[in-house]
Order: C-alpha cells, then structure tokens, then sequence
C-alpha cells in the first residue's frame, strides 16, 4: 500500500509539471489586446470595444496636439481611452464586459479634442476606461462621418476635401507558440506516467504492517541526572512565578518529560 501511495505522489508531482508544460506552451501574449466587448448599464448592452490582440492590417492615428496613437477600431461603437491613476480613484461606471466574458472598469466619460490633421479639430467624448490604447470606435466616424480606407490607410471625409493618413500597427501578431521544456522529454519517455494503472510493481519491494502480536512502542525511560535535574529546576521556576501549580491528583512527583531531539 505504501508503494503505491509513493507511486501516487509521483504521479500527482508529473501531472503537475506536464500541467505547467501544457500551460506555457499555449500561452498568449496578452500585452496590447483589442477586441469587442459590450458595456452593460441601466438601458442593456451597448457594443464597446475591450483589449484583444492587434494584427497587422489594422491602422491608427496620431493626435498632434499630445502625440498620442489612436487605435482605429470598426468592431467598437465606443470610444475609450486609457484612465489614469486618479482617474481609478475616482466611483466606478458600468463595466465594459469583453468577448471572454470578462469585466473592464470605467470611470465615467471625459471630452477629448483631437487634432488628427493640420486643419481640423476633432471634439469627442471618450469612456475612460481600464485598457493600456485610446480607441477610437464607430460613434467617433460617424459623428464626423469619417470613411475608413484600410487599403490605402488613411481616413477619408465624406463630405470631401479631408484626408487623414494613418499608419499600420506594428504589434506582434498574436498566436501559440510552443515552449521547449527539459521536462518534455522525460514526459515522452515515461508516458505510463501520466496514465497510472495502479497494477503490480516491477521490483519486488514489499512493505506491510504487521497487524498480529502487541503493538509496536518504546516504554518510556529515565532521563539522565543532568537532563532531569534541569529540567525539575525549570519547573520549579514555573511553580515560583505562580505560572503553574502542582496537582491535587494522584501521585506526587509525577515528571513525565521527553527529550527534544
């Protein structure tokens, strides 16, 4: 029994490495992400964009007043933009719930004017919100009825004679990537390892416990004069100072004490 209990623990110690294998060799970067995520309020669920990963074949712009990049975002029909650490201080608003189903914290609305060309001013009200890139989603385009020429990136008025070029992200397209790991190669060679069966061992190493017979236990044996010495010495402190007293119950001088190895 004790050899399997001992085949158990190594199992579960395998399991929990091929655990981490598996866990880092799918793991994503999660460092400038984007995608559609929802704003749930009082009136429903509102389409807003959240943090996925940005290919390649999206675009942004630059605002010359702050230099900051804006991520031109067509699935996000609201813009966000990046709260600060007051901004975290400040009562939450309703949450942005991504794709994943997960919560994004906003910290209500804020104006922003943004110069994206050398003669025109863009006024627009942002959501801040917990996410690392200003976004700008299809409330900003259509209220200043802005086409989106991914071709040729740029930014195309439809009223005419407005142009704003943009440029394309360069974030590292998001994807599996396999971790080499030293434990791998053992994990192959020990397949068995992760699928016990539990049957008989190879070796012939028994172990048992013998049921038949006394019990098995060490009678209790004198201290040495030096060790007991001391320690009625302590005891008798113990009694001075009123922290212990002696028993009432049976016989006197009962010292039951055992060596701290």
């Amino acid at each position: 029994m004790a050899s399997k209990f001992l085949v158990y623990i190594a199992v579960v110690c395998v399991s929990c490495i091929a655990f981490c294998i598996v866990d880092s060799c799918l793991s994503i970067s999660k460092r400038k992400r984007q995608s559609q995520g929802k704003i749930e309020g009082a009136a429903g669920l509102i389409n807003a964009p959240a943090i996925c990963a940005v290919n390649s074949s999206s675009i942004s712009v630059t605002d010359i007043i702050s230099g900051r990049s804006f991520l031109v975002d067509t699935g996000a029909e609201e813009s966000v933009f990046p709260a600060t650490n007051t901004d975290k201080k400040k009562s939450r608003g309703p949450n942005l719930i991504a794709a994943n189903g997960s919560a994004i914290a906003t910290y209500g609305k804020r104006p922003i004017s943004l110069k994206l060309s050398k003669t025109t001013l863009f006024k627009q009200t942002f959501w801040i919100a917990d996410v690392t890139q200003p976004i700008l989603g299809a409330d900003f385009f259509t209220s200043h009825r802005l086409a989106i020429d991914l071709n040729n990136k740029r930014l195309v008025s439809l009223d005419g004679g407005l142009i704003v070029n943009a440029r394309p992200t360069h974030s590292p397209r998001p994807g599996i990537h396999k971790v080499h790991s030293k434990y791998e190669a053992i994990l192959e060679d020990f397949p068995e390892l992760l699928t016990p069966t539990f049957q008989e061992n190879k070796h012939g190493v028994v172990h048992h416990i013998p049921t038949s017979g006394p019990a098995v236990h060490a009678r209790a044996r004198r201290l040495d004069n030096d060790k007991l010495s001391a320690a009625k010495a302590e005891f008798e402190e113990l009694e001075r100072l009123g922290i212990i007293r002696r028993s009432t119950y049976g016989k006197k001088e009962q010292w039951r004490l055992a060596p701290v190895w």
